[in-house]
This record gives structure tokens, C-alpha cells and sequence, in this order.
């Protein structure tokens, strides 16, 4: 299935990786590093566009990024949705009930944002199947980690309801 970004995309720093992909970087190297790396793509993310700098920051430090294969099955329909996806580099498709290809997702667009926004835990199902088409690059977040930055940060579950 997926590999973490060290094994995958080593020496790609210009697509992405997590904090704890740096390996032995001082701590606040790898906290710079992702900042600059990653923020960018963070913005893109219309649920998080009105959000504050420092809530954008603490999620930055909490994404995990995720190499996917051709042909990869990303998540299944029915499945408890725990994480949203964001999309760095790579072509996703949105599969229907009998197969037939709903959508097309490419780099900036992200999608399971409901298991992370529905915050009172009830009717976080995936929609849908979506697998990759070629080879893909894609950040995670948990719904823990959004939970635990918007109890540091209040107003963002206001901004993030807002939006959705």
C-alpha cells in the first residue's frame, strides 16, 4: 500500500514529507523545514483558508505524507472515515457503486474532510472508493490531530464549521 515519505520520495523536498520523516535533523530544523515545505499546501485547503496562522502551523506539524502506487486503493466506501487527505502531487479517482469513475482529483484538492468536521463523531462514512491512478503524494490528517489543535485554538472550529 503506502510507504512514508523518507522511503519513497527521499530527496524530494520540494513535494513534501512529514516532521517525522527527517531523521536526525535538530527538532527545530524539522519543525522549520515543514513549515516552509508544507504550509503552502495546507492554505490550498478551502476548509482551513480562513483559519489562523497558528492553527495552520500546529496542523502543519501533525500531517503525515503518504506515497501511493498505481492502481492503489486510497479508502473504501463504508469505511470509518478517521483522517482527511490532501492531495500533493498525483491523479486520484472517485469510484461509483458499479465502477464507473466519478471524478478525477489532482494536486490541491482533498477530500474525507467529513471524518474530520463531523467533530460529534456520528455518520463518518466514506462516500465513496478512491484509488490512485498513477503514482501519488498525499499528506493525512487525523481527526485526533485536528481535535487536539482546535482545543488549542477555539476560534478555528468556528472558521472550519463555518466553511463547510
Amino acid at each position: 500500500m503506502a510507504g512514508t515519505w523518507s522511503t519513497c520520495s527521499m530527496g524530494r523536498m520540494s513535494g513534501g514529507g512529514d516532521i517525522h520523516s527527517l531523521g536526525l535533523l535538530p527538532d527545530k530544523l524539522k519543525t522549520e523545514l515543514a513549515l516552509h515545505v508544507n504550509l503552502n499546501t495546507l492554505k490550498k485547503v478551502t476548509i482551513f483558508q480562513e483559519c489562523q496562522p497558528e492553527f495552520l502551523h500546529d496542523l502543519v506539524l501533525k500531517m503525515k505524507a503518504f506515497i501511493f502506487t498505481p492502481g492503489d486503493l486510497i479508502c473504501r466506501k463504508g469505511e470509518v472515515a478517521r483522517e482527511m487527505f490532501i492531495i500533493a502531487d498525483g491523479i486520484l479517482e472517485v469510484i461509483g457503486e458499479s465502477g464507473i469513475v466519478l471524478r478525477q482529483m489532482r494536486a490541491g484538492d482533498f477530500f474525507g474532510e467529513i471524518g474530520i468536521l463531523n467533530l460529534d463523531g456520528l455518520n463518518n462514512r466514506r462516500s465513496a472508493d478512491v484509488t490512485s491512478v498513477g503514482y501519488a503524494e498525499l499528506f493525512s490528517l487525523s481527526r485526533e490531530d485536528v481535535l487536539a489543535a482546535m482545543k488549542d485554538h477555539p476560534e478555528a472550529e468556528v472558521s472550519a464549521k463555518h466553511v463547510y
